[in-house]
């Protein structure tokens, strides 16, 4: 079966756009320096238990730390979760 390769067109279309983006971010960090010492946000999709959840009451758990975070969040931010402007 015949292989499916992009043409040699498509490759340097793509090689220029990687070299003039990084280009472009190399300008951008040289002219504001402080976004590279800037904390990184956290990944969204970190696991709440070592492995999928195997029970409901694993399932349970979870909610019960998520509903606990979302208190949190209510008390340091209430503006952000109230319902009135």
């Amino acid at each position: 079966m015949k292989t499916i390769r992009p043409s040699i067109e498509a490759l340097q279309l793509r090689y220029s756009r990687d070299l003039m983006r990084k280009k472009m971010l190399e300008g951008h960090r040289a002219e504001r320096p402080e976004i590279l010492n800037a904390p990184r946000t956290p990944d969204n999709a970190v696991s709440w238990l070592p492995h999928p959840p195997r029970t409901v009451a694993e399932c349970m758990w979870i909610s019960d730390q998520i509903t606990e975070e979302i208190e949190q969040w209510k008390n340091n931010y209430p503006r952000t979760f109230s319902s009135g402007s």
